[in-house]
């Protein structure tokens, strides 16, 4: 199976067929009526925008949107997510099948940075060497996880962050999924 696009790959991603994801709302109705209390992401709706914040307290999103509102951003176009902890992350990268390089390719970092950042200067592994970082990081549920989604979707690259504590909806996993795709 392939997924050729982004609408296609979130909706797959939100109904947790992509395994372990962070939580998401997809407005803020959605996000007051779920009574999560954790830090949030506050997302815009339109590329570039400059209605984003993260890391923002539960009990301080609605001010932060009312803000935004006041300089002009739209109610309907938020979306908000779980933050992840940043100073608990131990390695995040794409990882995918690659038959002319050995099978499994590995780009990573295990800098504690944004993803951008991270593969801005990437390491790389290839075969055995891929598979023994990935089990060192991920804990086994979360790399059998990995292996159901290579089986699914082999000819995927799949995106990812391990965290050194259990994380996400799904229980028992440190690592979570960003994205997979063929596109």
């Amino acid at each position: 199976m392939e997924i050729t696009t982004k609408d296609q790959y979130y909706q797959l991603w939100k109904n947790l067929s992509l395994g372990n994801r962070i939580e998401v709302f997809e407005n803020l109705d959605e996000f007051l009526r779920s009574g999560f209390t954790g830090r949030i992401s506050i997302r815009y709706r339109e590329p570039g925008s400059p209605f984003k914040a993260f890391y923002i307290p539960a009990d301080k999103v609605l001010s932060k949107v009312e803000e935004f509102i006041d300089r002009g951003a739209s109610r309907h176009l938020f979306t908000f997510n779980e933050s992840t902890p940043d100073d608990r992350l131990l390695i995040q990268g794409e990882a995918q099948y690659i038959n002319v390089l050995g099978g499994l390719h590995l780009t990573y970092n295990t800098k504690q940075c944004s993803m951008k950042e991270a593969m801005a200067n990437p390491q790389t592994a290839h075969g055995l060497k891929a598979k023994i970082i990935m089990e060192h990081y991920m804990n086994p549920k979360s790399f059998g996880m990995m292996r159901e989604l290579f089986e699914i979707y082999p000819e995927s690259a799949i995106e990812f962050g391990v965290y050194s504590k259990h994380l996400g909806v799904m229980l028992g996993h440190n690592t979570i999924i960003w994205e997979v795709r063929s596109y």
